[in-house]
């Protein structure tokens, strides 16, 4: 959702800075097919690349979630519920049994 809305905000204002962490995702993403295609035996699957990404995903997240939540209090809410969900289940994924 945020990599959509801040795509369609910056075409909206003409902002090239507004576009900066989709592109930099896409770019990422471009890479990493062209390093898996060109040289196949290498793996792509590293932390390493996702790295790379991990501050325009989670400001790409943050405004999904701002859009998502809208300006009620029971989105809000809802959006909160369901983070709160997803993050305990992960979390209680890997606890040992």
């Amino acid at each position: 959702v945020g990599f959509f809305v801040t795509i369609a905000d910056a075409l909206r204002r003409a902002a090239p800075a507004a576009a900066l962490a989709p592109a930099l995702v896409a770019a990422a993403l471009g890479a990493a097919l062209w390093i898996g295609v060109t040289v196949p035996h290498v793996s792509i699957a590293k932390a390493s690349y996702v790295m790379i990404v991990a501050a325009p995903l989670a400001v790409l997240a943050a405004e999904g979630l701002d859009r998502l939540a809208g300006r009620t209090r029971w989105r809000s809410a809802l959006v909160c519920v369901l983070l709160f969900t997803w993050a305990a289940v992960s979390w209680l994924t890997y606890l040992p049994r």
